[in-house]
């Protein structure tokens, strides 16, 4: 399963159309968001028609901005619960086999006097229906320094802002892979500004639920803002009861453990630790690169690692024995 993000930044255009045809055609996303679509529900009606989606909700734009679509395929149940001109939040019906959970499409506002009206917002999403929630889209601003290149300054109390929102709806980054700033004023030289205002978060309990999931920052032409892609690798493919992530001392007796979290912990991409990062984001980050580094390990050596702990377990029982 993949979620396709993309602020595409109006729809009326034939050339931002076929670019957005050739997006879904490659990488065949399950569910796409679009924002500022600049389109009525009825002129959204075609091209779900021409993307081969099944199903459509739209949220019509005001003005010479805004606009949402959600376009679904028939084999995921959507359950729209709530929106407005800066979000659609849904719950994702799958089947028995799969948790319940809530996935919001977020445009945070562009206007940096109505921002704190997008933070109210998304603790208001985060009261609604408890459990495990993603969230996904453009935020319209950055969490430190370190995601923004060239331009004038950024106020901290904007940054601190959305830091505290994050933390308050107890949502941590995702991460991604791929190029670091998701916008830029596509400009050239010195005048380039460029800004990583579009991501995924996450709280802990979604996370536990997917560990799997990985955010990658695509490519696309006649829109400033780069598409993301969520990708749910295993899903539809998990058993009944699935655990809860837990580290097992075990792992220690395997030396190749201790290098895995030693480097993980350091190449963890996704917040500096300026002195502009909220530190708890910045811990549950990192945890959450680690964890996903460790289970991508014990995954892909499962056979070989049951059966070297069950030796050298074998062998501590001789020796204390």
């Amino acid at each position: 399963m993949s979620i396709l993000s993309w602020n595409c930044r109006g729809l009326g255009n034939s050339r931002t159309v076929s670019e957005l045809r050739r997006l879904v055609n490659d990488k065949k996303p399950t569910i796409v968001f679009l924002m500022e679509t600049k389109l009525r529900a009825d002129h959204l009606e075609r091209v779900r028609i021409r993307l081969g989606y099944d199903y459509l909700f739209a949220v019509d734009w005001v003005g010479r901005s805004g606009g949402l679509a959600l376009m679904w395929v028939a084999d995921i149940g959507i359950e729209i619960q709530n929106y407005s001109r800066r979000h659609i939040s849904a719950k994702v019906c799958p089947s028995s086999i799969e948790p319940l959970w809530k996935f919001t499409r977020f445009y945070g506002h562009p206007d940096l006097s109505k921002r704190g009206e997008s933070w109210s917002l998304l603790r208001y999403i985060a009261r609604m229906e408890p459990g495990p929630w993603v969230c996904i889209g453009d935020f319209n601003e950055i969490i430190s320094l370190d995601e923004k290149f060239g331009g004038s300054g950024r106020q901290r109390s904007l940054m601190e802002a959305f830091q505290r929102a994050l933390e308050d709806c107890e949502l941590s980054d995702l991460g991604y892979r791929g190029p670091k700033y998701t916008w830029s004023n596509c400009r050239e030289g010195t005048d380039v500004t460029k800004e990583r205002l579009d991501r995924a978060v996450a709280n802990r309990e979604w996370c536990d639920n997917f560990h799997d999931a990985e955010l990658v920052i695509g490519a696309a032409a006649w829109s400033d803002h780069s598409p993301l892609l969520l990708t749910l690798r295993n899903y539809g493919r998990q058993q009944n009861g699935r655990r809860k992530f837990k580290y097992e001392v075990g792992w220690e007796l395997d030396s190749k453990c201790r290098s895995i979290i030693q480097n993980s912990w350091k190449a963890q991409p996704i917040i500096s630790t300026s002195q502009h990062v909220n530190p708890w984001s910045f811990l549950q980050s990192k945890i959450m690169y680690c964890t996903k580094a460790l289970l991508k390990w014990r995954t892909d050596e499962r056979g070989l690692l049951g059966k070297t702990l069950r030796d050298q377990y074998n062998i501590l029982a001789m020796e204390q024995g």
